[in-house]
């Protein structure tokens, strides 16, 4: 059985972590000046796959089993939270971008629970 409060502990740890690593990334572009538009899209893309990669390890090493199951059930979240609030901040989004965006955290996802429940150690708290 999927264990909810430790996949709900991954979709938590997957937003806290893109929120780090898109304040790090705001910090680089303010000591760097200026970036170009269309680099906004991938460093969202990047931020949002390693987030969603990293919580689907530390969950599935935590839950020990399905870990594929519970890194799609983190990147699907975390997908539905990305596309309500670029729908939401947006009246003109472009669907397919936010799309392709979504399959890359789902990717993302399946692979960190696979690895996470492919090693060894465990995680236990």
């Amino acid at each position: 059985m999927l264990q909810i409060k430790k996949t709900a502990v991954g979709i938590l740890l997957s937003v806290v972590l893109t929120c780090v690593l898109l304040a790090g990334a705001s910090l680089l572009v303010l000591r760097s000046g200026s970036l170009p538009g269309k680099w906004c899209g991938m460093i969202s893309t990047i931020v949002g796959g390693v987030s969603v990669l990293t919580a689907s390890i530390i969950t599935a090493k935590i839950a020990g089993e399905k870990g594929m199951i519970q890194g799609i059930v983190i990147s699907a979240v975390y997908a539905a939270l990305f596309c309500a609030a670029v729908f939401i901040g947006s009246k003109s989004a472009e669907v397919l971008p936010i799309l392709l965006r979504a399959a890359v955290f789902l990717i993302c996802g399946a692979v960190g629970g696979i690895a996470g429940v492919g090693q060894k150690a465990k995680i236990k708290f």
